[in-house]
């Protein structure tokens, strides 16, 4: 009896304890350094706030191509957590993927798949999501990274065609940013 009603007591202390943590203001005077005030008062930060009404945004971020191989990063800024992915991203035939890796897929445990033509699974088979989006700045929100292997000279639009589930495997809703190469 005497156990329970300590595990008890730790728990209320605890829960208490992370309550007062999330309600701290915090404010920074460094005139004398950079003759400024600063005041942080909790949120994210960024600006940025979580709109569930918002559907997931979905593109690229960056493209790199010497001539056979490229690399690019693939960005999803999402106001829900996920937890699968599919993505086909249209290579025209133009190129082959030979890794998808990173990001914050792998971050959040996720097993990423793929094939040479540009289908992309990922999932945790221990339950877990991607968490909300905590900006809205794309380099920030990488999902993961890809190479690839080209024959031919990259002048077309990619496209991303995804399906993303949310923690009750329904269907979320989306938005493709096309990504065009050369020009």
């Amino acid at each position: 009896m005497k156990r329970i009603l300590f595990t008890v007591s730790l728990f209320f202390i605890f829960s208490f304890a992370q309550g007062e943590s999330n309600q701290k203001d915090i404010n920074i005077n460094k005139g004398n350094i950079i003759n400024k005030n600063v005041s942080i008062k909790g949120g994210k930060g960024t600006g940025f706030s979580v709109d569930n009404s918002k559907p997931i945004e979905i593109g690229i971020t960056s493209f790199e191509n010497d001539g056979l191989d490229c690399s690019f990063s693939v960005y999803m800024i999402n106001h829900q957590p996920v937890s699968g992915i599919q993505i086909d991203i249209n290579s025209n035939d133009s190129f082959l993927i030979s890794d998808v890796s990173g990001g914050r897929a792998e971050d959040s445990n996720f097993a990423l798949h793929y094939n040479k033509n540009g289908r992309v699974l990922g999932f945790s088979m221990s339950g877990g999501f991607i968490s909300e989006s905590s900006s809205q700045d794309q380099s920030e929100n990488v999902l993961f990274n890809v190479k690839a292997t080209s024959n031919s000279k990259l002048n077309f639009p990619i496209t991303i065609k995804p399906i993303f589930a949310d923690r009750d495997a329904k269907k979320m809703e989306y938005k493709s940013i096309p990504f065009q190469i050369g020009k």
